[in-house]
């Protein structure tokens, strides 16, 4: 009986792992199409400067 709930409570902690490396994953693709913007901002901004 106390094999079969470690075996659950080890596959929950996997399956928990998983869920935060993706759900991390995601919130680094939106940072960087954020960061994708900014410079992309910037340096409209720097052309119109050196007009």
């Amino acid at each position: 009986m106390m094999m079969i709930i470690l075996g659950i409570l080890g596959l929950l902690i996997t399956l928990l792992v998983i869920a935060t490396i993706l759900s991390i994953e995601t919130q680094l693709k939106k940072l960087n199409r954020t960061n994708d913007k900014i410079v992309e901002l910037l340096t409209e901004i720097k052309k119109d400067q050196l007009k």
